[in-house]
């Protein structure tokens, strides 16, 4: 009984001597240290996030992010007797010239919180001691869920179904919104006027860039169809049977723009039947029409705006287990929504 109390004695002496004075500090082995994971994230496999692994992030700080955003090329003062235009900058000898106030609303959205908790218990760690990490591997799993959850948000979260969510894509963009309704891409020759039509919505606003267009992969294999009804092959009998290739993978869009990256994405479909959906699937194929994303996310486009990044924090030891959460504080900011588009209710093939 004396031993007990005396041990009991020693363990309080120990957790008092527990800080946090070198958790901001530089300190790598600090007790409360959390490992940022950004950069682990460029070598894990199957990520299936290529709009995360493009968009240009940026910090932030406080409880919001405040952003003026960009809504138009020109903006005339109110009450002003001028016509919207260029032109209307000519003005007569002694004149004050017209006042042009720069077009933009100021923009606020409160940080939102991704993450997830992962428990590892003492008997699987010591079964796949033999063969397998096992923590590492639910380490790898969690830290993928987070971001292709992110990722979905990006194109489909919206604060008013969801208030834990951010508003993505599908909610910010409202100036170019062009609809299929349900009808399917046609093309003439090897252009797509639909893509084309988004593209100049962009650039009738003064946009000089797109990123990439955002599809789906049936939408991928229609447009890879598209092109491959007006390609030519030329077979060389005397080549061996390893140069015969069947079948187009359209990567680039060769717009009036110039070249814009064509990049299939699970999320564009917002009912993928991949497991991080966060609506559910439809069926086997998801959703029988989605959405093309036309979109510029450099600075001045559309950035994702991190009040934490994505890092892995371990918790209090509790019973026989491991356990650590990975999450981040984030919100997506787009700074010039007319220089972003959707071609929203595309047919999307489900054969």
């Amino acid at each position: 009984m004396q031993d007990s109390s005396r041990l009991e004695r020693a363990l309080e002496l120990v957790e008092k001597d527990v800080n946090i004075a070198g958790f901001a500090g530089p300190i790598p082995n600090s007790l409360l240290a959390r490992q940022d994971l950004e950069a682990a994230i460029v070598v894990l496999s199957d990520r299936q996030t290529p709009l995360r692994d493009r968009i240009v992030r940026q910090v932030g700080n406080g409880a919001a992010h405040l952003w003026n955003q960009r809504t138009s090329l020109t903006d005339w003062a109110s009450g002003a007797a001028y016509a919207n235009n260029l032109v209307s900058l000519f003005y007569t000898d002694g004149a004050i010239p017209p006042q042009l106030d720069p077009n933009f609303v100021q923009k606020t959205a409160a940080y939102k919180f991704l993450g997830v908790t992962g428990v590892i218990t003492g008997p699987m760690l010591a079964a796949g001691r033999s063969y397998a990490d096992i923590e590492a591997e639910i380490a790898e799993s969690s830290l993928r869920a987070v971001i292709q959850n992110e990722e979905w948000a990006i194109f489909n979260g919206s604060s008013a179904i969801n208030s834990l969510s951010f508003d993505g894509y599908d909610t910010q963009l409202t100036t170019n919104v062009s609809t299929l309704a349900g009808a399917a891409l046609v093309a003439n020759g090897t252009n797509i006027p639909a893509i084309d039509k988004l593209i100049k919505l962009t650039r009738l606003q003064g946009n000089s860039r797109l990123d990439g267009l955002y599809l789906s992969f049936g939408l991928q294999n229609v447009v890879n169809q598209i092109v491959a009804t007006a390609t030519r092959y030329f077979v060389n009998n005397d080549a061996s049977a390893s140069s015969l290739v069947a079948g187009d993978n359209v990567v680039t869009y060769a717009s009036a723009l110039g070249p814009i990256p064509i990049i299939g994405d699970f999320f564009c479909n917002s009912s993928s039947p991949y497991p991080a959906n966060a609506q559910g699937s439809s069926g086997p194929q998801g959703f029988y029409t989605s959405t093309i994303y036309a979109l510029r996310h450099d600075e001045q486009g559309s950035a994702m705006v991190d009040l934490m990044p994505l890092g892995r924090t371990e918790l209090a030891k509790i019973a026989d287990s491991v356990r650590f959460y990975i999450n981040e504080y984030t919100v997506l900011a787009v700074k010039a929504e007319p220089w972003n588009a959707m071609l929203i209710n595309v047919s999307d093939p489900i054969v």
